[in-house]
């Protein structure tokens, strides 16, 4: 049986095509997936920064912290809340809640593991919560993605 030049050539450049294309999801797997994140902005007291929530490859997912800065207190946690926003005290407290963890510095960045069982699909914005006064001090609403990590 003979092939003819021209199915030769087709077949070389849609080999040639699809490996280029496997190596590209392959390249785009091992990537960091963002898979949201969101501005501070003020609630009790100024905030600003921006958290972003990172899944790898290996199946941890963090809530990154970006140039956080708010007043300083001892008593700062990182709390994933359901609503979508909070600009006072009462929707934190109706809201459902994970407690991520202490922000450990009113300023800089930092890097918290959330447990792989969590549903973050239950959570919308993330608050900077005074535990002992119980007071919002800025929160981030939070936006959907599913790309790579710039």
């Amino acid at each position: 049986m003979r092939i003819s030049r021209r199915i030769k050539t087709a077949i070389v450049v849609i080999a040639t095509l699809m490996t280029g294309f496997g190596i590209a999801i392959i390249r785009q797997s091992s990537d960091p997936i963002l898979l949201s994140s969101g501005e501070f902005h003020s609630a009790a007291h100024r905030g600003k920064g921006e958290v972003r929530i990172v899944a790898f490859p290996n199946g941890s997912r963090r809530l990154r912290m970006i140039g956080i800065r708010t007043y300083p207190s001892q008593d700062l946690r990182l709390i994933l809340i359901s609503a979508a926003d909070a600009n006072e005290n009462e929707t934190v407290a109706r809201s459902e809640k994970y407690d991520a963890g202490p922000l450990a510095s009113d300023e800089g960045d930092l890097d918290i593991e959330l447990p792989a069982d969590l549903d973050l699909s239950r959570f919308n914005a993330v608050t900077i919560w005074n535990s002992a006064y119980k007071v919002n001090y800025a929160t981030a609403p939070l936006k959907r993605h599913k790309e790579n990590v710039p």
